[in-house]
């Protein structure tokens, strides 16, 4: 349920074709304020005190505090704060609802089908509209919302939209490799190809990369790199390739070989990007605020204000180097305590908990590869990863050294 609205609601707005995404942010933060009165009034305690949801916070107020002291364009800021307050709100729900092994693989089961119904989503506008995707492998026009490809109203643009959908895919090989039932087996993989597919109907070049990285990864380390691995990954790549090639034709390979030509817009604009970032940097060391990358960068790329296109450089320019520093940290414990979770789970036999925490490692190394090339700091990933992370490390707290409690909020009336 804490998923559903976040995730499924904006699919169904895209199918209305209202594209608006404000009523439904909104809805999303008073759902997600309700939620924390409810633990408020109900648990009488939220817990707070782990590693990564300090660190978390942490980035969330050194954001705000850049922007409030340093931003040019406040406006920009605005918006970008509010996302990741919310989504900050979220993980605090999230890890104080998650608390058994059961829920854990609902919610698991819940981002699965999350990225199946976008990639249905896809799909349909595809059908409705099949010259989004031309010979060319470019989108042809702009102002046609199929050919935006918005992916159900979740995401702003078709790279943002492969990055989701690749970040899918470990966990539904998870839930392949948990599956002892056939059918079941056999439900999860057909969701995988058409999830993968849908990455595929971006046409983003990163996309491809974090597909291949999720898969060969996914693959190689539930198959423990036996023999058996090679020909599962021969199926599953003739399978992608032989898919995207019926549906899409040469548009698909032709962007791909695009990113070498030398022309490419795209590659173009990031290359005129880094130019720009190290000056900008060496300004404003402590940061320039939220979305005020482009306000800065401009100065150096003939007045055009480019999108950082890369999570690091927007960390470094916007956050600034404390910024940047808390991130690695964050990444680092959730690396840490994702393969002890591992380790505890298969010395105790716990197969399930072991392979969802390989996912979300797995999911983790696709999101920052694909952070090299899209500015991802305000999407979902990061905040599930860190979520996830400490759901699993409450799992086997007694196994965890907690040098102090859970930080208590003592209600009137508790003794």
């Amino acid at each position: 349920m804490l998923l559903l609205p976040i995730q499924v609601l904006p699919g169904l707005k895209s199918l209305s074709k209202v594209y608006s995404t404000t009523p439904f942010k909104i809805f999303g933060f008073v759902f997600l304020f309700v939620w924390l009165i409810k633990l408020l009034l109900t648990n009488k305690k939220i817990k707070l005190y782990f590693p990564e949801l300090i660190l978390l916070f942490a980035l969330v107020t050194i954001a705000m505090l850049t922007s409030l002291l340093f931003a040019v364009n406040i406006k920009n800021s605005t918006q970008l704060l509010f996302t990741i307050f919310a989504m900050s709100l979220f993980v605090v729900c999230f890890v104080n609802v998650v608390n058994d092994k059961i829920f854990m693989e609902q919610v698991i089961i819940a981002i699965v089908l999350s990225g199946f119904i976008m990639s249905l989503v896809v799909f349909y506008q595809y059908l409705v509209d099949p010259t989004f995707m031309t010979a060319s492998g470019i989108l042809p026009d702009i102002n046609n919302p199929y050919a935006r490809l918005r992916a159900g109203g979740l995401v702003r643009n078709v790279g943002i939209w492969g990055g989701y959908a690749t970040f899918f895919i470990p966990f539904i090989f998870s839930l392949i490799y948990n599956s002892r039932n056939f059918l079941w087996k056999t439900a999860y993989s057909v969701i995988l190809i058409i999830v993968a597919l849908g990455a595929l109907f971006s046409l983003s070049r990163a996309a491809f990369g974090g597909l291949v990285i999720g898969v060969i990864l996914s693959v190689f380390i539930f198959e423990r790199f036996s023999a058996k691995s090679m020909v599962v990954l021969a199926i599953i790549f003739v399978l992608l390739f032989s898919g995207v090639g019926a549906l899409a034709g040469a548009g698909f390979w032709a962007r791909m070989n695009m990113a070498f030509s030398g022309r490419d817009g795209s590659v173009l604009a990031r290359s005129s990007i880094f130019h720009g970032v190290m000056p900008v940097f060496l300004e404003n060391p402590l940061g320039v605020g939220m979305g005020n990358f482009c306000e800065h960068v401009a100065k150096y790329t003939n007045g055009n204000k480019f999108d950082p296109h890369n999570v690091y450089v927007q960390i470094l320019t916007e956050l600034g180097l404390f910024g940047l520093i808390i991130y690695v940290l964050l990444i680092g414990c959730c690396f840490v305590d994702l393969r002890r979770v591992a380790d505890i789970a298969n010395v105790a036999g716990d197969i399930k908990i072991r392979n969802f925490s390989i996912a979300v490692q797995i999911a983790l190394v696709v999101f920052l590869f694909q952070s090299l090339f899209d500015s991802l700091l305000t999407e979902k990933q990061l905040f599930l990863i860190v979520g996830l992370t400490v759901v699993m490390r409450l799992l086997y707290a007694d196994k965890f050294a907690v040098k102090k409690p859970a930080i208590r909020f003592v209600l009137k009336g508790e003794h």
